[in-house]
């Protein structure tokens, strides 16, 4: 009798965790992998390199490009050795710094022209036009003169032979100089090239804005080949004068 009852309690422990073993597998079979940390990490450091590489190819400056380049190329051999979390995370790291190299390059080239203008005869209008054309974008224009290497602001529409204009600012330094050795033109920062009757041209309208007494303007670049228009480079000039 106690071997009988040994054989059906041995049984009847098996039965009772037959369903459990069955149901963890079940529920083991039926669950989502867990993320693999190191793969995660992996992930986003390759896409913070390509991002990196991208930034890199804006940088203007050939000689500062190419070392830009090396120091990717540099981390991107450590980026093939790492292997653990920590690894990633360390090639991440000298990823930031070049990145802040490369803005800061960026900033320093956005603001390469910011000091080229001063005031021309046109003080007391300039204030009226910024907040006019916030009313009517037709009533005032401030436009660059690719003849007179300046800027000047129209009343009404614009007419280089005999509208009502005059002189807003002008240019000077380092920008007047490269203006007149290289064949620029100062072009809408947004829209630096429009289609006309004539064909492609270079837009010359120009956006100022007023903060407190100092006007605030952007813009490009662009010159004609080939009796094309193309953009001189990639770069959104920032300037700014004084109306005090």
């Amino acid at each position: 009798m106690n071997k009988k009852f040994l054989k059906l309690g041995s049984i009847a422990g098996i039965l009772s965790f037959a369903p459990v073993a069955i149901s963890a597998g079940c529920g083991s079979k039926g669950g989502e992998t867990p993320t693999d940390p190191v793969a995660a990490k992996k992930a986003l450091v390759e896409q913070a390199l390509k991002d990196l590489n991208a930034k890199i190819e804006t940088v203007t400056d050939e000689t500062k490009k190419a070392e830009l380049k090396k120091e990717a190329e540099a981390i991107k051999k450590d980026f093939d050795a790492a292997k653990t979390v920590k690894d990633f995370e360390a090639v991440d790291a000298k990823i930031k710094k070049v990145v802040a190299k490369v803005e800061s390059k960026s900033t320093s080239d956005q603001d390469k022209y910011k000091t080229c203008f001063t005031l021309g005869e046109g003080k007391d209008r300039i204030k009226e036009a910024i907040e006019a054309i916030k009313k009517d974008s037709k009533s005032y224009s401030f436009a660059y003169d690719r003849k007179g290497h300046n800027i000047v602001c129209f009343k009404g529409r614009i007419n280089w032979s005999n509208g009502d204009k005059v002189i807003a600012l002008n240019i000077t330094g380092a920008l007047k100089e490269h203006i007149e050795k290289n064949s620029v033109q100062l072009a809408n920062a947004k829209k630096p090239t429009y289609n006309s009757k004539k064909g492609e041209s270079i837009s010359s309208i120009l956006d100022f804005k007023l903060e407190g007494n100092t006007v605030k303007f952007s813009f490009k670049l662009a010159k004609f080949e080939n009796n094309k228009p193309v953009l001189d480079d990639p770069i959104v000039y920032n300037a700014e004068v004084s109306l005090a």
